[in-house]
Order: structure tokens, then C-alpha cells, then sequence
């Protein structure tokens, strides 16, 4: 089987920077075990599967060591391919989908909608419709002997430890969060299925800005214990976390934030506290970034 495949990073404007993704784009189904197989080939935290049953987008995201409940980027990359490449667009007119400025992809966790807007530079720019993943604080988190060895990984101690389906740590500034060198030895002992671990701090002394010229409102790191692939780039899936906690303590419901990981990323956010009679209800993040395609080819499976 020749399957279109495509290489992007995603949440940057610019190529070698943000998280990149695979993307392949499946006629017909296969194997678990060969999806596992060909992300694991492709080494890349996470590659994204797109199938067609019934003119509907299946979407479904494998990293090199198991398949994820949600993965944001990956989804980005994936839109930004159907979305942008003549390639991809053929072959959605094969498979008999049509698409305006709106992608909804059916995914284990429900339905994902992605919106297109209009962009002047290389890249373009997308919102993903997530699902908000509001964190409950942990008062007494040195009981926890996950919590307690996260920070023990992590090799400083938090001012607060929050968990959904991540354990987030809360540090006092940015810097801190920066300098963090986590043991992956360590952190390895910790069993967290699809979760990983978030550390974050407010962006008040960030100098560097986003795109739109405003500063960021926090950052955050992404550490995943067990993985071939230790610390993830820019974590989509994190800031259905990440939003309604910084948007509860900032009191804002739209936000800017920086992944800071080597490649780095930025991301816009926006969280929706109140049901709204013509858009998302409460309970949704809308979580924004930019993408570019790196390379395109063809699998042979």
C-alpha cells in the first residue's frame, strides 16, 4: 500500500522550531500494531493516522510507545496537511470529502473541530476545539507517592501540584521552569498511562513576545515519563489544562503562552467559562497555533 505521508511542525511559524508530527493519509484501515510499527519508524512523539468512513474524518494519534487519547498537535498537522496540500486535498476528493473552513475529525475524545484562517506569511494559522481538562489541586500531595516522585525527578519543589489527566507543578517564575533538568531515570518509575507531566509559571517577566506582539501570560514544560522521547516540544493536549488553570488565576479567558522546550512553541488560548448561545459551550479550549509542512512523501506498507 502507498500511503501519503507528510512531516510538519506544528505551533511555529517556522520550520525546526514548534512540535513536529507525522501525518499519513490512510484509504484503508490497518492493524493497531502496524500503526504502533510505523510511528515507531518515524520517531516522532506522536504521528497522526486520518481515515474516511462514511464521509466522516477518522483521526487517531500513535506516539513510538502506545496510542494517545488526545494529541493536539498532532491534530493541528493534520488539519494544516488537509487544509493546505494539494495532495491531501485529491485525496479527500477520492475519498469523497469535501471541506470549507472547518475540519471535524471523530476521535476517541469525541469530536474535534479545527478552523482555517486566513494567513500572509509561509505558514498558516488553525483553532482546535478541545476539550477542557480542568485540573483539581492536590493539598496533600506529599502523600501521593506519583506526586512525590515526580518531584523528586524533577529535582525542586513545586509551590503547588494541581492533576487532571497530567500532574501539573506550579513554580514560582518562569526561570525557574527553565532551568528544570529533570532524571528521566527517575521520573521513569512513574506509571501515568497518556499523561505526563506539566511544570508551568507565570510569563510576568517574559520578554519575548508572540506574533501578535503580546507577551505571554504563563509558560510551561511538558515532561512524559517512560517515553522514548522524554520532554515533548510544544503539547497541545497540556493547555486543556493549562487554560482553565491560568485563566482562573488571571481572571482572563483568552491567553498567550510559551512552550519552552528546546524547539519551542508558542500558542493562543482561550477558554470558555459561560455557555454561549452561538458558539462553543463551557467545558471546550480553543487552543491556536501556526504550522508549516517540512516534507511530503509516500509510505510503502
Amino acid at each position: 500500500m502507498n500511503i501519503p505521508y507528510f512531516h510538519v511542525d506544528a505551533f511555529t511559524q517556522n520550520r525546526f522550531s514548534g512540535n513536529a508530527a507525522g501525518v499519513c493519509l490512510l484509504s484503508s484501515p490497518l492493524s493497531d500494531q502496524v500503526l504502533r510499527q510505523m510511528a515507531q519508524e518515524h520517531h516522532l512523539a506522536e504521528t497522526a493516522f486520518v481515515t474516511v468512513d462514511e464521509s466522516q474524518l477518522q483521526l487517531r494519534w500513535f506516539t513510538p510507545e502506545l496510542e494517545m487519547d488526545l494529541c493536539g498537535h498532532a491534530t493541528l498537522a493534520a488539519a494544516h496537511v488537509l487544509f493546505s496540500e494539494g495532495r491531501a486535498q485529491r485525496w479527500l476528493k477520492e475519498q469523497g470529502v469535501q471541506l470549507g473552513d472547518q475540519i471535524c475529525f471523530s476521535t476517541v475524545s469525541g469530536v474535534i473541530s479545527v478552523y482555517t484562517h486566513p494567513s500572509m506569511g509561509m505558514s498558516s494559522s488553525y483553532t482546535l476545539d478541545l476539550p477542557e481538562r480542568a485540573p483539581t489541586q492536590l493539598s496533600e500531595w506529599g502523600d501521593d507517592p506519583q506526586v512525590t516522585q515526580i518531584i523528586k525527578a524533577l529535582g525542586q519543589n513545586p509551590i503547588e501540584v494541581w492533576r487532571s489527566r497530567d500532574v501539573l507543578c506550579l513554580f514560582e517564575d518562569a526561570e525557574r521552569v527553565r532551568s528544570l533538568n529533570p532524571d528521566p531515570l527517575l521520573m521513569g518509575a512513574v506509571e501515568l498511562g497518556t499523561g505526563g507531566v506539566i511544570v508551568t509559571a507565570s510569563g510576568l517577566h517574559e520578554q519575548r513576545r508572540h506574533s501578535s506582539g503580546r507577551r505571554a501570560d504563563f509558560i510551561s514544560r511538558f515532561f512524559t515519563p517512560q517515553a522514548e522521547l522524554f520532554e515533548d516540544d510544544v503539547t497541545g493536549s497540556a493547555h486543556c489544562t493549562l487554560g482553565p488553570f491560568w485563566s482562573q488565576r488571571l481572571n482572563v479567558d483568552d491567553l498567550v503562552a510559551y512552550q519552552a522546550s528546546e524547539r519551542g512553541g508558542w500558542l493562543t488560548v482561550r477558554v470558555f467559562n459561560a455557555a454561549h448561545n452561538d458558539g462553543p459551550i463551557r467545558g471546550r479550549v480553543w487552543v491556536s497555533g501556526e504550522a508549516v509542512t517540512y516534507m511530503e512523501g509516500t509510505l510503502r506498507v
